[in-house]
Protein backbone atom coordinates (compact mmCIF):
# COMPACT_ATOMS: atom_id res chain seq x y z
CA UNK A 1 0.00 0.00 0.00
CA UNK A 2 3.25 2.52 0.76
CA UNK A 3 3.76 1.95 -3.17
CA UNK A 4 0.10 2.49 -3.92
CA UNK A 5 0.74 6.12 -2.25
CA UNK A 6 4.23 6.85 -3.33
CA UNK A 7 3.04 6.70 -6.95
CA UNK A 8 -0.41 8.53 -6.44
CA UNK A 9 2.00 11.50 -4.96
CA UNK A 10 4.58 10.98 -7.52
CA UNK A 11 1.99 11.83 -9.89
CA UNK A 12 0.40 14.43 -8.11
CA UNK A 13 4.15 15.91 -8.37
CA UNK A 14 4.06 16.03 -4.36
CA UNK A 15 7.65 16.02 -2.89
CA UNK A 16 6.87 13.40 0.17
CA UNK A 17 7.94 13.87 3.74
CA UNK A 18 6.75 11.07 5.66
CA UNK A 19 4.66 8.01 4.53
CA UNK A 20 3.48 5.28 7.11
CA UNK A 21 1.65 2.20 6.79
CA UNK A 22 -0.33 -0.20 9.22
CA UNK A 23 -1.62 -3.09 8.59
CA UNK A 24 -3.49 -5.18 11.57
CA UNK A 25 -5.87 -8.16 12.17
CA UNK A 26 -9.74 -7.74 11.61
CA UNK A 27 -11.50 -10.18 13.97
CA UNK A 28 -14.64 -11.81 14.10
CA UNK A 29 -17.49 -9.92 16.73
CA UNK A 30 -19.50 -12.97 15.73
CA UNK A 31 -19.19 -16.76 14.02
CA UNK A 32 -19.05 -16.56 10.04
CA UNK A 33 -19.78 -19.68 7.72
CA UNK A 34 -18.85 -18.93 4.00
CA UNK A 35 -19.11 -22.02 1.13
CA UNK A 36 -15.11 -22.42 1.87
CA UNK A 37 -14.45 -21.50 5.61
CA UNK A 38 -15.54 -21.37 9.10
CA UNK A 39 -14.38 -18.18 11.91
CA UNK A 40 -15.00 -18.24 15.05
CA UNK A 41 -16.17 -15.62 17.08
CA UNK A 42 -12.56 -13.71 18.44
CA UNK A 43 -10.50 -15.39 15.41
CA UNK A 44 -8.72 -13.31 12.22
CA UNK A 45 -11.44 -12.97 9.48
CA UNK A 46 -9.90 -10.29 7.55
CA UNK A 47 -7.29 -7.35 7.76
CA UNK A 48 -7.05 -3.85 7.84
CA UNK A 49 -4.25 -1.77 5.56
CA UNK A 50 -3.80 2.10 5.99
CA UNK A 51 -1.15 4.31 3.98
CA UNK A 52 -0.43 7.97 5.11
CA UNK A 53 1.36 10.35 3.34
CA UNK A 54 2.51 13.92 4.52
CA UNK A 55 3.77 17.25 2.30
CA UNK A 56 4.85 19.79 4.57
CA UNK A 57 3.42 18.22 7.73
CA UNK A 58 -0.24 18.55 6.31
CA UNK A 59 -1.39 14.73 6.13
CA UNK A 60 -2.58 15.21 1.94
CA UNK A 61 -2.94 11.44 1.35
CA UNK A 62 -4.75 8.23 3.00
CA UNK A 63 -5.42 5.19 1.51
CA UNK A 64 -6.99 2.40 4.32
CA UNK A 65 -8.30 -0.85 2.94
CA UNK A 66 -10.30 -3.18 5.02
CA UNK A 67 -10.64 -6.91 3.48
CA UNK A 68 -12.72 -8.99 6.07
CA UNK A 69 -15.76 -11.53 6.05
CA UNK A 70 -18.91 -11.19 6.28
CA UNK A 71 -18.20 -7.18 6.25
CA UNK A 72 -21.19 -4.79 6.08
CA UNK A 73 -22.04 -2.96 2.76
CA UNK A 74 -18.75 -3.94 1.06
CA UNK A 75 -17.64 -1.25 -1.07
CA UNK A 76 -14.72 0.64 -3.03
CA UNK A 77 -14.54 4.34 -2.81
CA UNK A 78 -12.22 7.65 -3.24
CA UNK A 79 -12.61 10.67 -1.78
CA UNK A 80 -10.76 13.74 -3.23
CA UNK A 81 -11.00 16.69 -0.73
CA UNK A 82 -11.10 19.95 -3.01
CA UNK A 83 -13.30 22.19 -5.40
CA UNK A 84 -15.45 20.71 -6.21
CA UNK A 85 -14.82 17.77 -3.63
CA UNK A 86 -15.58 13.73 -5.50
CA UNK A 87 -17.26 11.29 -3.50
CA UNK A 88 -17.42 8.33 -5.43
CA UNK A 89 -18.45 4.63 -4.08
CA UNK A 90 -18.59 1.33 -6.21
CA UNK A 91 -21.04 -0.73 -4.29
CA UNK A 92 -19.77 -4.51 -3.95
CA UNK A 93 -16.29 -3.49 -4.29
CA UNK A 94 -14.04 -4.20 -7.59
CA UNK A 95 -12.69 -8.02 -7.12
CA UNK A 96 -8.44 -7.62 -6.76
CA UNK A 97 -8.00 -10.92 -8.62
CA UNK A 98 -9.92 -9.21 -11.77
CA UNK A 99 -8.48 -5.85 -11.19
CA UNK A 100 -4.94 -6.89 -11.21
CA UNK A 101 -5.26 -9.42 -14.19
CA UNK A 102 -7.33 -6.42 -16.36
CA UNK A 103 -4.03 -3.81 -15.43
CA UNK A 104 -1.70 -6.65 -16.70
CA UNK A 105 -3.53 -6.95 -19.92
CA UNK A 106 -4.33 -3.92 -20.32
CA UNK A 107 -0.40 -2.93 -19.87
CA UNK A 108 0.83 -5.43 -22.14
CA UNK A 109 0.56 -3.34 -25.43
CA UNK A 110 1.95 0.19 -24.14
CA UNK A 111 4.75 -2.59 -22.06
CA UNK A 112 5.71 -4.12 -25.19
CA UNK A 113 6.05 -0.12 -26.82
CA UNK A 114 8.72 0.71 -24.19
CA UNK A 115 12.23 1.52 -23.83
CA UNK A 116 14.29 -1.20 -21.99
CA UNK A 117 14.60 -0.45 -18.09
CA UNK A 118 12.70 -0.44 -14.84
CA UNK A 119 10.07 2.02 -15.27
CA UNK A 120 6.63 3.14 -13.50
CA UNK A 121 2.98 2.67 -14.31
CA UNK A 122 3.69 6.81 -15.44
CA UNK A 123 6.34 6.19 -17.80
CA UNK A 124 4.38 3.82 -19.96
CA UNK A 125 1.14 5.80 -20.24
CA UNK A 126 -2.52 4.79 -19.39
CA UNK A 127 -4.55 2.51 -20.89
CA UNK A 128 -6.85 4.14 -23.74
CA UNK A 129 -8.71 3.01 -27.37
CA UNK A 130 -6.82 4.79 -29.20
Amino acid sequence: MKDSAALIAHCLGWQLEDLTETCKAMVADHDIKTPHVEVKKGQCCGLHQRAEAKVKGKLCLTLDLKMYLDAPNPHDACQIVGEPALNLMLQGGVAGDGATVASLVNAAPRVLKASPGLLLMTDIGVPSYA
